[in-house]
């Protein structure tokens, strides 16, 4: 159980779920157990009182830790960034967390390209830009101790479409507005690296996020 604990403690630090969504995550993977080891039925919902209280008290401890934290964390000036880059102007396809790695997320990001777009006015031109939440986890609080840490965040950046030079560029753009947001950030300026955001400290407030 210690592992699924941990695993809660992660999505309420994450801060981008709510506890219907997360005790829904949860029972998804212990329902994906039994039936792979045919763990007993009953005992997962029986369990589900228990995680949801759980969910509960770790939301409870986060909520006492936010209020030590600025007003505006890093990850609200990022979305900050984001919003700017998703305007016509910028042209570039901001996600948070759009998969657990770097494939899941190519993968999503094409997807809500083609669900968003018009097949009769696609721009291939358009960037994108995102971070995995493998990556966000590194960062979270170790369990049980809601001291906030920091290390780095790498966003991923180009086009959507492959091209080369379109995604140098769409890279180039996203690292100048994330600089105006107050980053510090390191990049080779090569169009399939990620651009790292240095001393990032996870600190995220739930809420609705797109």
């Amino acid at each position: 159980m210690e592992k699924l604990y941990k695993e809660i403690w992660r999505l309420v630090w994450l801060g981008f779920y709510n506890e219907e969504e997360i005790l829904e995550i949860v029972l998804e993977e212990t329902w994906a157990s039994y039936f792979e080891n045919q763990i007993n039925a009953a005992e997962i919902e029986s369990t589900k009182e228990e995680l949801s209280q759980l969910i509960q008290k770790y939301q409870a401890t986060k909520a006492d830790a936010e209020q030590k934290w600025h007003p505006e964390t890093a990850i609200d000036r990022l979305e900050l960034a984001f919003e700017e880059l998703r305007n016509e102007t910028n042209n570039v396809l901001a996600l948070h967390i759009a998969g657990d790695d770097y494939d899941e997320a190519i993968e999503n990001t094409g997807a809500i390209f083609m669900e968003d777009s018009d097949i009769d006015t696609i721009d291939l031109t358009t960037g994108y830009c995102f971070y995995i939440a493998n990556d966000a986890k590194q960062l979270l609080p170790d369990f049980e101790n809601p001291a906030s840490k920091t290390g780095t965040l790498p966003l991923h950046c180009g086009n959507i479409e492959g091209m080369e030079e379109e995604g140098l560029a769409a890279c180039q753009n996203i690292f100048q507005i994330l600089k105006k947001y107050g980053f510090k950030l390191s990049w080779n300026k090569k169009h399939d690296a990620p651009i790292n955001l240095l001393e990032f400290k996870w600190e995220s407030r739930y809420q609705e996020w797109d």
